[in-house]
């Protein structure tokens, strides 16, 4: 909600949340606990029963039927994970012109990733109801993208996803109910990434492995993914900071610049300054890619990171801004 209050270009003219009273959202965006002390400057505050932020109004509703929503702008942006479907989500049409999906659809509704698929919004823009992905498709979609680039389609062969992500609100163990809240255990799991991707770069259909390795580690927010990437000629740089900065320069050339970051303050053969998940917290790119990347002769193993709360909003910051342009 803050990063759209605080977008040049996007007004927030309500939010719907019908769990929480207005009070309890107040609390939660002031002392979020991923990100201690930097909403409290953000001009927050009640009055009259209504939220205001950066001195400006926004209404906030509570219902459970979208129909009942009496939105006045032109975009909605649905991340309840109920509605996932072109169908159940016309609803908000009549209410809001374009509606946005912060998740993977159940159906064939177009899935726009920034920077990645751009060309294919020009094709649908006169849709009305758009898939943002979710926040490991656009991280793997942006490393995927920068990969083609730097290597090109041709040489790929295939290519093999794994993810290591934070605990979400619906991960659960088998003895939740009879213990304290808060998690201690590694927990395996699975992920429609692989999928999704396949959807946003249809170009790897037959090069890229759907199904991923995935497991929940007890951290709030961040992950780190990877993929092992298999080359049909020998890979010629000698150093994950050679190839990185080899990366960097295509990305910096190509509708992914401002997306990708770049650590190099790895060091694995020393076995210091190790990437980690708190690397990326609060990071504006929607992707990281870490030194601790690993050459073979005809392979490549990448690392790379991304904050699933932080850096998937500014991607769906960036798409909202891409399709109100459509308008």
């Amino acid at each position: 909600m803050i990063q759209i209050a605080s977008s040049k270009t996007l007004s927030l003219e309500g939010a719907n949340i019908p769990d929480a009273s207005l009070d309890e959202i107040v609390q939660g965006l002031i002392f979020d606990s991923d990100y201690p002390g930097h909403f409290r400057n953000n001009g927050i505050y009640t009055e009259n029963d209504a939220l205001y932020m950066h001195g400006k109004k926004v209404n906030i509703y509570s219902e459970r039927d979208p129909t009942k929503i009496p939105w006045k702008g032109h975009l909605a942006i649905d991340s309840t994970g109920v509605f996932k479907d072109t169908v159940l989500l016309r609803d908000h049409i009549g209410q809001a012109r374009k509606v946005i999906l912060t998740a993977p659809p159940k159906d064939d509704m177009p899935i726009i990733a920034p920077g990645v698929n751009n060309s294919y919004l020009s094709a649908v823009k006169n849709d009305e109801i758009f898939s943002g992905a979710s926040c490991t498709s656009i991280m793997f979609a942006n490393a995927l993208k920068a990969a083609i680039l730097l290597h090109g389609l041709d040489d790929i062969l295939f290519v093999v996803l794994s993810l290591d992500h934070s605990y979400t609100k619906s991960d659960e163990l088998s003895d939740d109910k009879f213990r304290a809240k808060g998690h201690n255990a590694i927990l395996s799991t699975s992920t429609g990434s692989g999928k999704c991707v396949i959807k946003i770069l249809p170009e790897l259909k037959n090069k890229l492995i759907e199904n991923v390795r995935s497991v929940r580690v007890p951290v709030s927010t961040g992950c780190i993914g990877g993929f092992t990437l298999i080359t049909k000629n020998q890979i010629k740089y000698k150093s994950a900071n050679e190839l990185l900065k080899a990366m960097e320069q295509k990305v910096e050339s190509s509708d992914l610049k401002g997306q990708i970051g770049f650590d190099y303050s790895s060091d694995r053969e020393q076995k210091k300054f190790r990437f980690s998940s708190a690397s990326v917290v609060k990071s504006d790119y929607f992707c990281v890619m870490s030194n601790m990347t690993q050459i073979g002769s005809n392979s490549v193993s990448y690392e790379f990171g991304t904050d699933n709360r932080w850096s998937y909003t500014r991607s769906i910051c960036k798409l909202s801004e891409m399709i109100a342009d459509t308008i």
